[in-house]
């Protein structure tokens, strides 16, 4: 039979880990409410291609988080937010918490958008659909998964910030990243036509801002 002392602690593990469950499923709420999706006006919302500047941008290696950051690219967007998935675990975590799903032209239009299931996991961008009414290479074209990195606290707020269905403006670099410790790296996409691994745009972000 337990001791009185071994039934008072044992009770007081399961109370703590009571405590524990229901602050997490509080968070969980909290965050999920906060980052509900935003409904938007039918209609394409957003009509113009991403911008990428494949010349006469900063060159230098950023040093950030342990991280080398080799630009690529200059790029900026306007897009709707389709989807995002914040990440606190896993290789390069701490450089990319956040990942935004992100849609132009039809794929910015409740037309389109209702006719499809988009969900992320394990850093990809899955869309599931049965008759869409456009054709399967456009939506993966005026479509992007992209990993974010925030070029400080400001902008990683601003990021964090932000809801599925916003329509966002964000600039910056596309870049590829190398880990200084033991050489692992993460390479970015340089078109939109791509699929698959190694499809998403690893972007540097120094301006991010809501359109509506």
């Amino acid at each position: 039979m337990p001791s009185p002392r071994l039934r008072s602690w044992t009770t007081e593990v399961q109370r703590s880990t009571l405590v524990f469950l229901l602050a997490i499923s509080s968070v969980g709420a909290w965050e999920a409410w906060r980052h509900r999706a935003l409904t938007q006006p039918d209609g394409v919302l957003i009509e113009a291609e991403p911008q990428q500047q494949d010349e006469r941008f900063p060159t230098e290696v950023i040093e950030h988080l342990g991280f080398e950051l080799h630009p690529r690219a200059g790029y900026a967007l306007e897009a709707r937010i389709l989807g995002r998935e914040r990440y606190w675990i896993g290789n390069g975590a701490r450089l990319v918490p956040l990942d935004f799903a992100v849609g132009w032209g039809a794929m910015s239009d409740n037309a389109l958008l209702n006719e499809l299931s988009v969900t992320q996991s394990n850093r990809f961008y899955h869309v599931r659909w049965e008759n869409p009414p456009v054709s399967v290479e456009q939506i993966m074209s005026q479509s992007a998964n992209m990993h974010l990195i925030p070029a400080d606290h400001s902008v990683g707020r601003r990021l964090d910030s932000m809801r599925p269905g916003q329509l966002i403006r964000l600039r910056g670099l596309l870049v590829d990243a190398r880990r200084s410790k033991d050489g692992w790296n993460w390479k970015t996409s340089l078109t939109r036509s791509d699929t698959g691994a190694g499809a998403c745009e690893l972007m540097w972000v120094e301006q991010a801002e809501v359109l509506h």
